[in-house]
């Protein structure tokens, strides 16, 4: 399957959204976080390249941001409004030095785990309830 290049000649916006959504951090570190190389993103930054819908989706999630809005800069109408504290904090994490941003992240993501962990627990243990009450019945 190839990937499909996405048309941003009518929109020479996005380079300048690009530049938003990284911020005060490198582009290294910003490619390390998207999961794209960062020369491409200093081609799309220098507007030499287009990403591919794969590396706009990097980029979309990595930043928190629509695809439609880095695509476009339009914000869709369907969509509910982010949550303002979720902002925020996205907000003060892009304001630390790496080191502790990435120690942030993976605690939370530890936490997640645990959390998805304690759910699944939880679940088979109403299974394993409910297979023990069937067979006494």
């Amino acid at each position: 399957m190839t990937n499909k290049v996405i048309d941003f000649e009518r929109d020479s916006g996005f380079s300048e959204r690009l530049k938003k959504i990284i911020g005060e951090q490198s582009v290294r570190s910003f490619a390390r976080a998207s999961g794209v190389d960062d020369k491409s993103i200093r081609k799309y930054l220098a507007g030499t390249a287009e990403p591919t819908l794969k590396n706009l989706l990097k980029l979309s999630e990595a930043s928190g941001v629509t695809v439609q809005w880095l695509a476009t800069g339009e914000e869709p109408t369907n969509e509910p409004v982010e949550d303002k504290g979720i902002q925020k904090t996205i907000e003060l994490l892009s304001k630390l030095p790496d080191v502790d941003r990435r120690e942030i992240l993976s605690r939370a993501e530890s936490l997640y785990r645990s959390a998805q962990q304690s759910k699944e627990i939880a679940a088979l243990r109403e299974l394993i309830s409910k297979m023990a009450n069937g067979s006494k019945q």
